[in-house]
């Protein structure tokens, strides 16, 4: 562009002829030799004028050039986070499914024996061996593509399981979707102008301004010839068209190149947000289903629990492994929803997509494991402990979400710590709550001998918590020993923190 700029349109140019006789009749020569040089200035076509317009012309194509660039860069991000949500949502379906396979690896040997002896159908141990081989080759395919990935590009560190459920407001995306984009809109304005710069008259007139010197020997004179001549020329073609009309045709053709697709563009935006809502009913239809399959389980862990003569473990096993199935089938179909989402970003690269999405709102595990909440804990006092069956407190405290219990073992700790063990098994933590008065009267020694033969006698501890639950508020001389209570309170505290550091078995100590 700036030689362009610098280049004024002038050329210096020269030329020398030796004639080596006059010649005969009427084209008689008159010089021997003839010798011009001079200098050439062209003004409008292929000079001053035009070469300014050219140097316009290139700034607008890099300008036109760095437009598409970006539009191409705005693509590539685009593409590189479609290949990330895959990326995340492929970690969580993995896990599920090496859980699956954990369950079915572990009950293999089962299965071929209630085969052999004829227990379960040969359709019910085809459809075993087939949830085998769907799990290995579906783990191929998720591990094989996140490993190129990770080799390609680096992940952030969102989790797909924490992302929500999302619905679209296509209506205010596709109002606020020009027929085109800014940076379209941009690309054809600037063409449009270089075609105007190139359509420039200038580029068809010619008008020159010549200074030249001239030298003639003649051959009938024996002295030279010499002088200085200068000139102007000028031409224009006739004919070939408007000009006018040609520089509109070219702008039309130039409009229908950028907006040729923009129905085809919009007609694909519209199947994207069909095939969008479409996954959006069947994430909801699944989560129903999935929660079907929850309760269905809930009822053969319970039978199971109370050794129920219809409790059948290989129709436990297909539920369980029917509803992960659901689970990773729900993260494939949120997982559509995003890339759905992503492909509709193509179309308007600049747009915020989270200005257009909304949160849909489940009452799911999912959606609760989303949330921010605090561990649900309850106090299980000694009467309702030993009153009630184990199995129906657990699936108590697992249908109201409590997954820590603080119990109270009343006179009966080795049936206590067993029914801890049961807890466990649901996955329910528990706390040991003592209450006994008389430990806030006994000497640090007493306490250390106490605390120590409790420790010794539970063995590995399956509470993970202790709980004093000691009352000397409720004592006759309250009101006259209260410092002297409150002295002893801190030494049995201290005393039983001592020996739970020491032991370093439990994670913490505290009082009721």
């Amino acid at each position: 562009m700036e030689k362009l700029r610098r280049n004024a349109g002038m050329e210096f140019n020269s030329n020398y002829l030796q004639n080596f006789e006059t010649g005969t009749g009427d084209e008689d020569i008159i010089y021997r030799q003839r010798l011009q040089a001079g200098i050439d200035w062209n003004i409008l076509k292929g000079g001053l004028f035009e070469n300014t317009n050219k140097a316009k012309q290139a700034e607008l194509q890099m300008a036109i050039n760095n437009l598409n660039a970006r539009q191409d860069k705005k693509q590539q991000e685009i593409s590189a986070r479609y290949a990330q949500v895959i990326y995340k949502f492929n970690i969580e379906k993995i896990r599920l499914l090496k859980k699956r396979k954990e369950i079915l690896d572990a009950k293999t040997d089962l299965i071929n024996s209630l085969h052999d002896l004829k227990e379960i159908t040969n359709l019910e141990f085809i459809h075993f061996k087939q949830s085998l081989i769907d799990i290995t080759t579906s783990l191929d395919i998720y591990d094989n593509y996140n490993y190129i990935f990770k080799e390609q590009f680096t992940p952030d560190s969102t989790e797909a399981f924490t992302l929500p459920l999302i619905d679209f407001d296509f209506a205010t995306f596709l109002k606020n979707y020009a027929a085109l984009g800014a940076a379209e809109d941009s690309i054809l304005k600037l063409s449009i102008k270089a075609l105007e710069l190139q359509q420039s008259a200038n580029h068809k007139i010619n008008f020159k301004a010549s200074l030249r010197y001239n030298y003639y020997d003649a051959f009938y004179s024996e002295t030279a010839r010499n002088f200085m001549s200068a000139g102007l020329s000028f031409s224009i073609p006739i004919g070939g068209g408007d000009g006018k009309q040609l520089t509109a045709a070219k702008t039309e053709m130039i409009k229908h190149n950028l907006t040729s697709g923009n129905r085809e563009q919009l007609a694909e935006m519209m199947s994207y947000f069909y095939e969008f809502r479409s996954k959006l009913k069947q994430y909801l239809d699944l989560y129903e289903k999935n929660a079907e399959w929850a309760e269905l389980l809930r009822i053969e862990r319970v039978r199971m629990q109370y050794t129920d003569a219809e409790f059948n473990p290989v129709k436990s096993l297909k539920l369980l492994d029917e509803f992960l199935d659901q689970r990773i089938e729900l993260l494939d179909v949120k997982q559509q929803l995003y890339l759905k989402l992503i492909q509709l970003n193509k179309y308007n690269p600049t747009a915020n997509m989270q200005d257009y999405i909304s949160l849909v709102e489940l009452d799911s595990l999912e959606q609760n494991a989303m949330k921010f909440s605090l561990s649900k804990s309850v106090y299980v006092w000694s009467h309702a402990f030993e009153n009630n069956n184990i199995n129906f407190i657990s699936e108590f405290l697992i249908k109201n979400d409590v997954d820590n219990a603080i119990i109270s073992a009343g006179n009966d700790l080795v049936k206590a710590l067993s029914r801890m063990d049961t807890l466990a098994k649901s996955n329910i933590s528990s706390e040991l709550l003592i209450g006994d008065n008389s430990l806030i009267n006994k000497t640090p020694a007493q306490l250390q001998e106490y605390f120590s033969a409790l420790f010794t006698y539970t063995g590995k501890p399956k509470f993970n918590a202790l709980h004093l639950d000691v009352e000397p508020h409720t004592f006759d001389d309250w009101q006259q020993n209260k410092t002297q209570y409150y002295r002893k309170y801190s030494t049995m505290m201290q005393a039983a923190y001592k020996i739970c550091e020491q032991k370093n078995k439990i994670k913490r100590i505290g009082t009721c």
